[in-house]
């Protein structure tokens, strides 16, 4: 995915740490500096259940996001301001922005999945509940661990 993303010419980070929060509420900035000193590189409402599910039916995941709420992280952009819509983040040069990455992310979904069908897997994506096939006697197809 990030040689698509490089190629496409768009600001990305390959790798990062979510730490996944139970929304619609958003976090106190002091939630997000303790989860920063934690780790936490990104807080998201997202990504939970899916990975957990993708994992469990052996499927690859990975996940395109784009930040909408820089929090009181330090960041150069404007922090969070309590009761706006999406943190106070909408003036006009950064609601283009959004709207410019919104738009960007059809055409990064169907590079991803093209760049995906033809790369050569590298993962073990597809061994993660090896160990409870062979316990419970599963099909190694998971379509078939449920009745019709």
């Amino acid at each position: 995915m990030a040689e698509v993303l490089a190629e496409m010419k768009l600001v990305y980070r390959a790798t990062g740490t979510a730490a996944v929060c139970e929304g619609p509420r958003m976090e106190t900035p002091a939630e997000v500096r303790t989860l920063g000193s934690l780790g936490a590189e990104v807080v998201t409402h997202a990504f939970a259940p899916e990975v957990f599910l993708a994992k469990e039916l052996q499927l690859c995941y990975s996940a395109v996001c784009y930040v909408v709420n820089y929090a009181e992280t330090g960041s150069r952009h404007r922090p969070f301001a309590a009761g706006d819509l999406f943190g106070g983040l909408m003036p006009k040069s950064e609601g283009q922005r959004l709207a410019g990455t919104v738009a960007a992310m059809s055409r990064i979904v169907g590079q991803v999945a093209a760049a995906v069908a033809t790369a050569a897997k590298t993962c073990e994506c597809d061994k993660t509940m090896s160990h409870n096939i062979r316990a419970y006697g599963l099909s190694d197809d998971w379509r078939k661990w449920f009745p019709a």
